[in-house]
């Protein structure tokens, strides 16, 4: 029974501390009672949910995510008395011992998210621990709770995973042998927050890539892992059972403490001295490890939690953190290896919540022992010795300082500061400013993932543990575009630009309209939903919410079902093709509606929880997940157990029913990896590629024949799956992602796929923009897999505006409807010469704009506010609205006319402007683009008469203009990179936050000078220079007066440039001073400009 106890008595002691009073929590889930797994994990959070039910559970940093997310996690295993620890080691064991099916032919292929765009959040998921290589600093080690070993061997560039195979893919605990790098000892499970189980102690002796299963305890939550420098195979490792002894390398270990222990340290110099703590007592050894004794003197006995650190820079100093709840209870330090303790003078409160059983760590300089950094939610620092800290950073700050919230880990390695957050691994070199080290890390933990039917690998969004909601972008990188607990999300079936993304409890909806680059909108929820409050999208594209009651959101949520369900809604489905048919569960009960909601109808109540269900659109068979049972029934009524094959105590997730797969195909997710179940046969293991991760959820492209699944802890992962096309199918897509249309482009192209076996020859299409309607027939011949363009006319008398559109088309007999349809919002251009001044007086100077919220903001009008009250001539410029201040959580776009670049070589942009923006946080800048879809920013604060800030504190890329700038300024750039581009876009882009804001700006005087090329053969004949390749000089000669000559690198930057007093047709330049390489040279006479190459020896 002992065995049972270990796995989750520590939360048991951690909740009851730090969250709830702790008599509140049943004597039977402390050390020592003979209670079975079930009932203690149920005992848990009914002490839980009875705090949470009277207390503020909106307070920040209060406790109650990571207790949900632990609650999540494990209450099926509780109810189901099932421990995971032994469920998912046999299931692993069991595949292991049967080899992987020859039918498996699945090919997982990661998708991400490894990097992301610039973004006001950056979070990537929880690291535990960080080791260094005490032999090469650029060797890192990382430990993610449920994301594994990684291993980066360039100071953490790029990283690879180490323990994709294992059964558990939490680590909590990593050493290195000082000795020999090649022998790592890792601890595995989720040490702070139990979202995986433990396995105990692995090791391997080949730099990770093989492991060996060594400790004594095998769920044993391991703390730390500590190896005798002068004598490799003494080691030792704290765990919630104790202190455990190996003096051969982990072959056979001895327990030396019968208490709950988080951290150990050696002393720096002398090995058999080591320290630990307990959650309230320290302790101190001087046999290195072997027996231990504890400490009393100067300390304090009323803590919940400690953490303790020692330096090098002073080896008999022994500093421990003693918190108790939300209260700080102070720095304490020794000064004699660890026998006696002082308190330092710090008295005031610090910290900033009410989670140090989640995250809590001290550090201290290894150089400096008066250098202490504090971590729980934030930061904090001392250089005093701990007499007095400072607030060094803050979650919600994006500044030089910043980390991600949650501090889990805190150390100094060769002089260098990592720390370990909810968000990944962060750096300081010299412990004043971080940099994260998070690209190439796939240990994002998402709780659900959606995928649109159009550009799959592109429109992918998902929420995510604590890092919020997030959504690929076009090329392959990932934005996360709201913050928070990212739950379930949905995707427009129809505009896959369009996504919607939950937050826990269902609380508040985020709308995206441009794929996850910028929130357009939020609503909040109708009601308090479960932790993750499932959304659903039928096949007329509504959005629908499971709380007490069914709602259905149309910008607003509004209850469709009449009466209460008995608790939360869990699932939420609706048939692929049928938009009246929803099942949903709460609890282990299954209900039916055929009218979308509006009633429901008791279908049958199983043994355990509902997990998932998948309906059979054809057949209309449904498919049930409890726990970790899958039931099939025809009618509803009766039910089958079609489990066999699935491993026996592993919770199941979600299914996915593959209607056009050749065999009928169900897929069921589960705690350790995919399973795929064929009509008439027993489950097999569909996982080739796939790491042993906890899979989420599941999405399936039935068309495309395409699974993917979002993992809690390994990221989203894609595979083909076997699939046959229908016999009719027609599917629409927008032939370019482009937004934007320049007038005389009065058309907008969508394309037409025969997605089916049988020819199409000939489909009618219908069409509405912007509220007027049409229709034609398309009169072709497409074999399958063929495509044809769509031509829909715009008929828009405007050269500015908005298009919103939408274009569907009917076949009788599409066995797919869902792909018949799609919607677009395009704005309308004008063009404009490559050479234009617009001083804003008149009205062909106005200009496209456009806003997130639909309000518009810029406008052409007389500057009349307190500070920008003034154009910089005339009486009239462009303002971000003139008399007011600009709103808050505001993204404003005013756009340049669209430019043709094909014979540019040169070209600047320049305008007057002054500005009174909120400095830091708001931010004015501006993008360019060359397809009218992917946009980047226009130069960089280390560009000169260019932009003035570079914080990203804020909601600015990094490089904008912020603050106040009262006077009339010239601003110029060049855009010398954009010569040859036949579609060149601008935009200014004011950004605003939450709160704060200003009077914005004001732009007058806008101007775009291009200098245009000649074709080669002219330009060798009106244009000669010599000698080339030069050395020293070149001589030029031109058939016109020469006027001015400039001189530019390959990179667009101009490196010379001279004005004659006398118009020459010859001379001679110096270029001596010029560097090596390629250059352009150019020959104005005041009319053209001509260019000619030539090269620096």
């Amino acid at each position: 029974m002992k065995k049972y106890i270990f796995l989750f008595v520590f939360l048991a002691w951690q909740l009851s501390q730090a969250q709830f009073d702790p008599f509140s929590v049943p004597q039977a889930s402390r050390p020592g009672t003979q209670v079975r797994f079930g009932d203690r994990i149920m005992n848990i959070i009914r002490a839980g949910d009875a705090y949470w039910a009277h207390h503020n559970m909106f307070e920040k940093s209060n406790g109650l995510k990571p207790y949900e997310r632990w609650k999540y996690m494990w209450e099926a295993y509780g109810r189901a008395n099932i421990n995971p620890a032994e469920s998912w080691l046999a299931a692993v064991e069991a595949e292991q011992r049967a080899g992987r099916p020859a039918t498996d032919d699945s090919s997982w292929s990661l998708v991400g998210s490894t990097s992301y765009t610039t973004s006001a959040f950056e979070g990537k998921g929880r690291i535990n621990v960080i080791a260094v290589d005490p032999n090469n600093a650029q060797v890192i080690y990382i430990g993610a709770p449920a994301g594994g070993l990684w291993k980066s061997t360039d100071g953490g560039q790029t990283w690879t995973p180490l323990t994709d195979q294992l059964p558990s893919l939490g680590v909590s605990a990593i050493a290195i042998d000082p000795n020999d790098s090649n022998t790592i000892y890792i601890g595995t499970g989720d040490d702070d927050a139990g979202v995986t189980p433990s396995f105990g102690v692995f090791k391997s002796t080949d730099g990770g890539q093989t492991w060996t299963h060594i400790s004594a305890s095998a769920q044993t939550y391991v703390s730390q892992i500590l190896i005798d420098p002068t004598q490799s195979n003494n080691i030792l490792f704290s765990s919630d059972a104790g202190i455990y002894k190996s003096t051969d390398g982990g072959q056979t270990w001895n327990r030396s403490l019968n208490l709950s222990v988080r951290e150990m340290r050696m002393h720096p110099t002398n090995p058999q001295i080591v320290y630990a703590v307990t959650p309230s007592s320290f302790y101190r050894s001087t046999d290195g490890g072997s027996t231990f004794t504890r400490i009393t003197s100067g300390l304090t006995n009323n803590a919940s939690r400690l953490v303790l650190d020692v330096t090098p820079a002073a080896p008999s100093k022994v500093y421990i953190l003693a918190v108790n709840g939300a209260d700080f209870l102070g720095v304490y330090i020794s000064n004699d290896a660890g026998l006696s303790f002082s308190k330092t003078a710090q008295d005031a409160p610090l910290l900033s919540g009410r989670q140090s059983w989640y995250d809590l760590a001290i550090t201290v300089s290894n150089t400096d022992p008066n250098t202490i950094f504090l971590g729980e939610i934030d930061l904090w620092k001392s250089t005093d010795g701990g007499d007095h800290f400072q607030h060094f950073n803050n979650w919600n700050i994006m500044n030089d300082q910043y980390t991600h919230a949650d501090i889990h880990f805190l150390e100094y390695f060769g002089g260098k500061l990592y720390a370990g957050t909810d968000g990944g691994i962060y750096v300081s070199n010299d412990g004043n400013a971080f940099s994260p080290l998070n690209d190439g890390l796939a240990i994002s933990q998402f709780y659900r993932i959606s995928v649109s039917k159009f550009n799959q690998n592109e429109n992918i969004y998902g929420g995510l543990q604590d890092n919020g909601g997030i959504a690929e972008q076009a090329d392959n990188s990932w934005n996360i575009f709201h913050g928070g607990d990212g739950m379930d999300n949905a995707v427009d079936l129809y505009n896959p630009r369009k996504g919607y993304s939950f937050i826990y409890f269902g609380y508040y909806l985020y709308v995206t309209e441009d794929g996850g680059s910028t929130v357009a909108d939020g609503y909040n929820g109708p009601a308090r939903g479960n932790w993750v409050t499932p959304l659903a999208m039928n096949a007329d594209n509504e959005l629908y919410g499971g709380f007490r009651k069914v709602y259905r959101f149309n910008n607003g949520w509004q209850a469709v079902t009449n009466n209460n369900f008995n608790s939360n809604i869990e699932v939420l489905k609706f048939d692929y093709l049928d938009p009246d048919l929803l099942y949903a569960a709460d609890g282990a009960s299954l209900y039916k509606s055929t009218d979308r909601g509006a009633s429901f109808t008791l279908l049958h109540t199983f043994n355990q929880n509902i997990q998932a269900i998948a309906i059979d659109p054809i057949s209309h068979r449904v498919w049930v997940a409890a726990f970790d049972k899958v039931y099939q029934s025809d009618d509803g009524q009766n039910w089958t157990d079609i489990s066999t094959g699935l491993p026996g105590g592993v919770r199941i997730n979600d299914l996915q029913f593959h209607y056009f797969s050749p065999d009928k195909t169900l897929y069921a997710a589960n705690d350790i990896g995919v399973y795929r179940h064929k009509d008439g046969q027993m489950w097999e293991v569909f996982r080739n590629g796939l790491p042993h991760t906890v899979c989420m959820d599941l999405e399936l492209e039935n068309a495309e024949g395409k699974l993917w699944v979002g993992t809690h802890g390994r990221s989203v992962w894609v595979t083909d799956v076997p699939s046959y096309l229908p016999l009719n199918d027609a599917a629409l897509s927008l032939n370019d992602q482009a937004t934007i249309q320049c007038n005389g482009e009065q058309e907008v192209q969508v394309v037409l796929t025969n997605s089916g076996q049988n020819e199409i020859t000939g489909i009618d299409y219908t069409w509405t923009i912007n509220n007027q309607t049409g229709s034609q027939t398309w009169n072709g011949s497409l074999q399958s897999g063929d495509t044809a363009v769509l031509s829909i006319p715009l008929n828009i008398n405007t050269d500015l505006g908005t298009v919103d559109g939408e274009v569907e088309i009917q076949w009788a007999n599409d066995q797919n409807p869902r792909n018949n349809k799609i919607r677009f919002h395009h704005l309308i251009n004008k063009s404009e010469t490559n050479n234009f001044q617009y001083d804003f007086e008149s009205s062909d100077h106005e200009l496209l704009h456009y806003t997130n919220t639909g309000t518009p903001l810029w406008e052409r009008a007389a500057p009349a506010g307190s500070t920008l009250n003034t154009a910089a001539s005339g009486s009239l410029a462009y303002c971000t609205d003139a008399d007011a201040h600009y709103p808050d959580q505001t993204l404003a776009y005013l756009y340049l006319p669209c430019l043709d670049f094909s014979n540019v070589v040169s070209a600047e942009i320049s305008f007057d402007m002054n500005f009174d923006i909120e400095a830091d946080y708001d931010a004015l800048y501006m993008e360019f683009s060359t397809d009218g879809a992917s946009w980047h920013i226009l130069g960089s604060t280390n560009d000169p008469n260019w932009y003035n800030n570079n914080s990203t504190i804020g909601v600015g890329p990094g490089n904008q203009w912020n603050g106040t700038q009262a006077a009339m300024t010239r601003y110029s750039h060049d855009l010398n990179d954009l010569a040859g581009q036949p579609h060149v876009y601008l935009r200014f882009v004011m950004a605003s936050d939450a709160s704060v804001n200003g009077e914005g700006a004001v732009i007058d005087n806008l101007q775009v000078n291009a200098q245009l090329g000649v074709d080669k053969q002219s330009a060798a004949s009106a244009l000669q220079i010599y000698p080339n390749p030069a050395v020293h000089t070149v001589n030029i000669r031109y058939k016109q007066p020469v006027r001015r000559i400039k001189i530019t690198d390959m990179a667009g930057k101009t490196v010379l440039s001279r004005s004659l007093a006398a118009p020459q047709k010859a001379l001679r330049i110096d270029v001596s001073m010029l560097p090596a390489g390629t250059y352009l040279i150019g020959a104005d006479d005041g009319q053209n400009i001509l260019y000619k190459h030539f090269m620096k020896k």
